[in-house]
């Protein structure tokens, strides 16, 4: 029930903090303790990171919700350019729009060709990018 989106996806600026159930997915990305001030945010980059991106219900909830939002793109290549770019502030070079192509070729295959599981994978893929989660 608590988290960063309410039931109505918005996001929250201000939530409850329970001292005994503080929340694992923030506290894996340095949130600060809540129970006294924080001068200066601390700043790490720990495998625990990278495994809350790629296993969290959260994060496959929001790659599901990212890819469904791209469905109204019927070309797969612009599709695929579309969601890059909205992952990392620019399009892809033509190698690698076909990485994410041969992605969907084979998560496709594992799937069934139309699918929309591989473009859930996709989404979720780009979510662990270092353009994702670093500036440039």
């Amino acid at each position: 029930p608590s988290g960063p989106l309410d039931g109505h996806g918005r996001r929250s600026i201000y939530q409850a903090v329970y001292r005994n159930f503080l929340n694992p997915f923030l506290l894996a990305f340095d949130m600060p303790s809540p129970f006294g001030p924080k001068g200066r945010r601390s700043s790490s980059n720990v495998p625990a990171q990278a495994l809350t991106l790629m296993n969290d219900p959260f994060v496959q909830r929001m790659a599901v919700i990212w890819a469904k939002s791209t469905a109204q793109i019927h070309d797969p290549q612009n599709r695929a350019q579309h969601m890059y770019e909205q992952a990392v502030g620019h399009l892809p070079d033509e190698s690698k729009t076909d990485q994410l192509l041969a992605f969907l070729d084979k998560q496709g295959e594992l799937y069934g060709e139309k699918d929309h599981r591989a473009w859930n994978d996709l989404a979720h893929a780009l979510f662990n990018l270092k353009g994702f989660s670093y500036l440039q």
